[in-house]
């Protein structure tokens, strides 16, 4: 890809023109790079293309513009690779660049589509080639920019397939790695009183005296990818060590810290059945919190490895108090006053 000394010469060229350095010293009336430009188009169109000489005579500001260098070098480069023999490697890899840097570039709601198209054009010419595949992972990169993460997934699988051992099947493998990677978060209030007369915390029967209050008691947040279930575990922990660690929050834990809450004895132990997100997309869903749980303080554990191992697996931790108390303040006058409730 870089065969001559004037090749690495202007590539240094352009590392310095494209960079968004140069972006904080453009002058007002700078060049703006238009996603209807020929940047998109064919290589016969982009090297036809003037560019900025209309405008170069009557703006001295407009000729030195980085953007328009970086046109230039680019046309340059491709006659002067034009004529390589086949399979004109080199020349093939400036063409893939500049569509690359003119999508990061250019403005205009066009951009995405005819970029797309661009690589498109490449992916058939360049099919025979390792290279084509390095194009579909940068068609995979905008498709999931898009959010059309199914499309991405089949345009990366098809890149690590054809050329698994060229830098562009390499880049589409992780991008599958990305895209398929199990994830589960939770969520949840940090006191949790729903009780019965008997003192349990109760979720699915009704209050003496004060109706359905089902809507009241908690829930469980979770956000989670490419897993079906999701396994919990409530493990009761002494507030005053979780104190004395100069934490309030699970998230504050090291990863020692949080072993030596996994390796605690769970009170309960649950799991849930999810809806498969087939679309590799994130779900948020509420879910029942335990039933049986005696007032106290825990850590609620999410993982979707039923060992809840730390190999290739996320194991998520929300603290709350199980408590048949609520606390309600209010500030009056400069005072804050409150009351406890049973």
């Amino acid at each position: 890809y870089r065969p001559t000394l004037y090749d690495f010469i202007a590539h240094e060229a352009l590392q310095f023109y494209t960079s968004g350095e140069q972006a904080a010293a453009k002058p007002q009336d700078a060049f703006e790079l238009s996603a209807d430009s020929p940047i998109f188009g064919s290589v016969q169109q982009f090297l036809a293309w003037n560019v900025g000489q209309a405008t170069a005579e009557a703006n001295s500001s407009t000729a030195v513009s980085p953007v328009i260098r970086a046109i230039r070098l680019y046309q340059d480069l491709l006659r002067f690779h034009q004529n390589d023999p086949a399979p004109r490697l080199a020349f093939a890899d400036v063409d893939l660049e500049r569509l690359t840097w003119g999508w990061n570039t250019a403005f205009g709601e066009t951009k995405n589509e005819r970029y797309k198209a661009a690589l498109e054009n490449f992916i058939r010419t360049y099919a025979d080639f390792d290279i084509s595949a390095l194009a579909m992972e940068r068609m995979a990169r905008v498709l999931q920019q898009e959010g059309d993460l199914v499309a991405a997934h089949k345009v990366a699988e098809r890149g690590a397939q054809v050329f698994p051992q060229s830098v562009g099947g390499k880049l589409c493998r992780n991008l599958l790695l990305e895209l398929e990677a199990k994830a589960v978060q939770i969520s949840t209030e940090r006191v949790w009183n729903c009780f019965d007369r008997t003192g349990i915390l109760r979720l699915s029967e009704n209050a003496q005296g004060g109706g359905d209050r089902s809507n009241a008691c908690p829930k469980i947040t979770i956000r989670y990818r490419n897993v079906d279930q999701v396994y919990f575990r409530a493990i009761p922990y002494n507030w005053e060590v979780f104190l004395q660690k100069r934490h309030n929050r699970p998230e504050n834990l090291s990863q020692q810290e949080r072993s030596e809450v996994l390796a605690t004895a769970f009170a309960h132990e649950w799991s849930e059945k999810l809806p498969p997100t087939s679309d590799y997309k994130e779900v948020t869903m509420p879910l029942a919190a335990p039933e049986q749980l005696k007032p106290g303080f825990y850590f609620i554990v999410a993982s979707h490895d039923p060992s809840f191992g730390a190999q290739e697996n996320q194991v998520s931790m929300a603290a709350v108090w199980v408590s048949d108390l609520s606390l309600v303040t209010r500030t009056r006058q400069g005072q804050i006053e409150g009351f406890v409730l049973d």
